[in-house]
């Protein structure tokens, strides 16, 4: 049985803003033609997998951990990253089906939440609460924005 609220936990692995930073530089050095044929979140995917991972829940452990990593882990973000192209020029992925980026959904989630004006507003909860948001605003319009988009709707 699930015993978890329904709501998200924000949480964060600071490596992972280190190792893009660390692999758009790399890649830089690369020759045009040669970068063009790297996929660079297979190199990232590599070095994440190789190197340690430093969750954080609050704005102050996330620097907290940024300024350790850069630091005292560089060189090894460094060195993780460089094997981590290497292995994407190789390009013998065993699976090739991307996974799907969840951000802009919950993007939405968190426009739906300011539109709705319902804070606890969940993806448990969602479809309840637009019925019930719709009901009550039979002659309601608003806008709202989702990255690189506009959205308008008028409800009755």
């Amino acid at each position: 049985m699930n015993n978890l609220p329904n709501k998200t936990f924000p949480y964060r692995n600071v490596m992972e803003i280190l190792v893009e930073r660390e692999t758009m530089r790399q890649l830089q050095y690369f020759p045009r033609n040669i970068a063009s044929n790297i996929e660079p979140i297979d190199a990232i995917a590599y070095a994440l997998n190789h190197l340690s991972h430093l969750y954080a829940t609050t704005q102050e452990g996330w620097v907290w951990h940024h300024k350790k990593a850069e630091r005292s882990m560089a060189d090894e973000i460094s060195e993780k990253v460089r094997l981590g192209l290497n292995r994407a020029r190789q390009k013998n992925k065993l699976f090739s089906t991307p996974i799907k980026d969840d951000r802009e959904a919950e993007m939405a989630l968190q426009a739906l939440k300011v539109l709705l004006d319902h804070p606890d507003l969940s993806w448990h909860n969602l479809v309840n609460e637009v019925q019930n948001a719709l009901q009550k605003n039979q002659s309601h319009s608003a806008t709202f924005s989702v990255p690189n988009r506009r959205v308008s709707c008028q409800i009755g």
